[in-house]
């Protein structure tokens, strides 16, 4: 074994969303740009001197120290993963195929109104001509009837539509006020052939911080920060292991 050497970390990251303390299973390795532990500066309890000639110096001083805090980035985009940021929890999209369906829907002049379905194949309003009296955007289910056309403002309008089955993910956002986090990093020690090292937080409690850039020309990623728990049965929040061939 060495002797001296140094740690640089090349690991992979997994997250491990918990249940009353229960590991749900592991998501990952997830692309992690950030995983940051800290110890904050502690708070001191002094006592100081009030004899003459002592003013300013300290008999005693002990420190308290504070919780490890936590900061993780990371910009794989899953629904599990992607639900973090969002403080949501994600359940299962599903759009039943149309053909023809008969729907009404209430317009205005030149402004989009939604038609409860997406990925359209066909919509039609009858005896009206779609780029004349209106528009449609059927990849997003939207339309809009034209100030310059044949429809009236304000008003009800009878129409078809068909539309693919689509299947997916819905997260509704601020429903979950705290993520419970396990996180396991394993990997190895890039200044030392041969050397696993794995870091293991047993909870980790947090929220999500800053903005979610979800229109911006980098890729959309997540922060989540929070303070570190100590689960029952560890000895501390945090466990390290570094270890070679015996």
């Amino acid at each position: 074994m060495l002797e001296n050497y140094g740690l640089l970390t090349d690991v992979d990251v997994l997250l491990f969303r918990l249940n009353a303390g229960v590991r749900q299973g592991g998501f990952g390795p997830v692309n992690c740009s950030k995983l940051d532990i800290t110890q904050p500066d502690p708070d001191y309890v002094d006592r100081p001197s009030f004899r003459r000639g002592e003013k300013g110096q300290l008999l005693d001083s002990y420190p308290v120290p504070k919780a490890l805090e936590i900061e993780i980035v990371f910009d794989d985009m899953q629904p599990d993963l992607l639900s973090m940021g969002l403080r949501g929890v994600p359940a299962t999209y599903l759009q039943a195929a149309k053909t023809d369906e008969a729907v009404t829907v209430h317009v205005y002049h030149d402004r989009w109104v939604a038609l409860g379905s997406n990925s359209l194949t066909a919509f039609a309003i009858a005896g009206k001509t779609a780029g004349e009296d209106y528009e449609v955007d059927l990849a997003a289910g939207l339309l809009r009837v034209l100030s310059t056309g044949s429809i009236a403002d304000d008003t009800a309008v009878d129409a078809t539509l068909s539309c693919q089955a689509r299947v997916g993910s819905e997260i509704y956002m601020g429903t979950v006020p705290l993520i419970q986090l396990g996180i396991l990093t394993v990997g190895g020690n890039l200044y030392y052939d041969g050397q696993a090292v794995e870091l293991e937080v047993g909870q980790a409690s947090v929220t999500p911080s800053g903005a979610l850039a979800w229109v911006t020309n980098e890729p959309v990623s997540i922060t989540l920060k929070g303070k570190l728990v100590t689960p029952h049965g560890w000895q501390g929040p945090v466990r390290y292991r570094a270890h070679t061939a015996a």
